[in-house]
């Protein structure tokens, strides 16, 4: 079969308008890919994104930096990888992702490595690129992801009974961001420090950066009882589901089955209609396990479990123009 001619080049500033349209329309990209979630890590990272273009129209962008001699798409994100254009066909996916590692490889760069962009994502495509990514990666870690897909329903006893304690005790859900440093200075960091020795990804200031840049994407949950913060989850808005990006009980929200309420609001409220809500991974930061506790809860909501994994690319350990011509 003959490849469709695919260019490949970094990324401009004269193409901003059409990457971020681009990933807007895309059959498995989020606002995470877009411009302005990318630039605010800032000179953190060294960016090395590139585009595809065919006949002149741009069909994929690849976020992407690097350092070292390695490439990576984009560490700033929870996942990753080609992001492709709506009304592409299997060829031109194919096409896009080769030419992309022959581009890297005649750069010089040692080796490409991509957190994939997990399944539930996709709306076509997705056993096309795992094909190619199997075929000439390396995996070097695997993530469970716990996601909740309809019809939600609660069949654990104890999240009931948490719901109603939490309904009986007054505490009101909360969508007002100016919750944002109560709950991350007196919720979040406290419990990611307890329970995992970890800190929170984003800073609060950073956070309060992207919810001004994406309004109707980012969106703040809290329990709170008489003006205190107890819980709160911080959810990100994509037009496929939501991700609860940051979930954490305080001490009187557990006493008080603060997340129960919490969950029962954006599952059987907020976001009913969402094709999917998706809990995040339960792996502990420090050491890759899985944390049995985390994971039983999320369970304990419907939650079933997406495996994806990381690949490693080593472009000039593989004749991949030669493979494919």
């Amino acid at each position: 079969m003959r490849l469709k001619v695919v260019e490949i080049s970094r990324y401009t500033e004269e193409f901003r308008a059409e990457w971020d349209n681009l990933v807007e329309v895309s059959i498995n990209g989020t606002f995470l890919h877009q411009r302005d979630f990318l630039e605010y890590h800032g000179e953190r990272f060294g960016d090395y994104s590139l585009l595809a273009l065919a006949a002149g129209k741009l069909v994929a962008v690849l976020p992407a930096e690097t350092e070292n001699g390695k490439v990576s798409s984009h560490r700033g994100l929870s996942y990753g990888g080609w992001v492709f254009g709506l009304g592409i066909d299997s060829e031109t996916v194919r096409a896009v992702v080769l030419e992309g590692f022959n581009f890297l490889k005649e750069g010089g760069f040692e080796s490409l490595y991509i957190r994939s962009i997990p399944a539930f994502y996709f709306t076509e495509h997705f056993s096309a690129v795992q094909a190619i990514y199997r075929q000439f990666g390396i995996k070097t870690a695997s993530k469970t992801f716990q996601t909740i897909v309809p019809p939600f329903t609660w069949k654990d006893k104890g999240r009931r009974w948490g719901l109603h304690k939490a309904q009986r005790s007054g505490m009101q859900v909360s969508n007002d961001a100016r919750y944002l440093e109560d709950f991350w200075d007196k919720v979040l960091c406290p419990n990611l420090w307890m329970r995992h020795q970890a800190k929170p990804v984003h800073s609060v200031a950073e956070m309060q950066t992207l919810m001004v840049r994406f309004p109707n994407e980012i969106k703040l949950y809290t329990a709170v009882l008489e003006g205190e913060v107890l819980a709160g989850v911080l959810v990100f808005c994509t037009k496929r589901g939501i991700h609860a990006q940051y979930i954490a009980n305080g001490p009187k929200g557990r006493q008080l089955r603060a997340l129960d309420l919490l969950m029962h609001h954006l599952m059987f409220g907020a976001y009913a209609d969402m094709p999917f809500l998706s809990l995040g991974i339960s792996n502990e930061p420090s050491t890759g396990e899985i944390n049995r506790g985390l994971y039983a809860w999320k369970q304990s909501l419907g939650a079933i479990d997406f495996e994806e994994w990381d690949y490693e690319f080593r472009l000039q350990e593989t004749p991949i123009k030669a493979r494919f011509t």
